[in-house]
């Protein structure tokens, strides 16, 4: 309803905080990947199918992060090292296909439910970095991952950190967002970027909850 609502606003010509098309970018990751890949941010590469199986080329060159297509908030994120890792996972979705005769229904929304989403996992630091934005201002936290506590949550304040800085005020620019988050790792070669999400929940962020209140009013007038 909220999307529905976001897109009649917008092709009345309202004025939004994060238009509706900007929105409906970072909610396609197949769209968002491509996005990344076209503007020179990095990222890892990426792999869609709808069958598990497809992917054992790929494990057998790389390891790979295989996640829901249209998972949230870290469920259903797997890691698969090596082809006997891989196997393990193949074994516990064994079923899953056959169990469902679902076609995909006249418009494909069961078959965006059965679609697998894949990553090349890269090495880094052993925590997630997740930055949030409020138009030009940036505020970052390194936590590991999964976290679980309140204490894990919040993480730790990155600081000054200029590169980070420049690449999360990139992709808000390549995807038109003014209040967004975008998560990443750090590699050996630098940051990666590893989604893009429309209006994040800022927890941590200092006087968040101000600064969202300044900077509606701002673009309100």
């Amino acid at each position: 309803l909220a999307e529905s609502l976001a897109a009649a606003a917008h092709y009345r010509g309202a004025k939004l905080l994060n238009q509706y098309p900007a929105t409906m970018k970072v909610r396609d990751k197949v769209l968002t990947d491509t996005i990344l890949l076209q503007a020179g941010i990095p990222a890892p590469k990426t792999f869609i199918t709808d069958s598990i199986e497809n992917l054992r080329p790929i494990v057998r060159e790389m390891p790979v992060v295989v996640k829901p297509y249209r998972g949230r908030r870290g469920m259903g994120i797997e890691i698969c090292m090596d082809e006997a890792q891989f196997n393990d996972l193949v074994k516990r979705r064994a079923g899953q296909e056959s169990s469902s005769d679902d076609d995909g229904g006249e418009d494909g929304t069961a078959l965006g439910d059965r679609l697998i989403y894949a990553q090349q996992y890269q090495e880094h630091e052993p925590f997630d970095y997740k930055a949030y934005a409020i138009g030009d201002y940036v505020y970052a936290i390194k936590r590991i991952f999964p976290a679980k506590t309140k204490e894990e949550k919040l993480g730790t304040p990155v600081g000054d950190d200029p590169e980070l800085v420049e690449l999360v005020r990139k992709c808000g620019k390549t995807f038109g967002l003014q209040l967004y988050g975008v998560d990443l790792v750090k590699t050996p070669n630098g940051y990666s970027v590893i989604e893009v999400n429309c209006f994040p929940g800022y927890k941590g962020v200092p006087q968040g909850g101000e600064r969202i209140s300044n900077f509606i009013l701002e673009n309100a007038k």
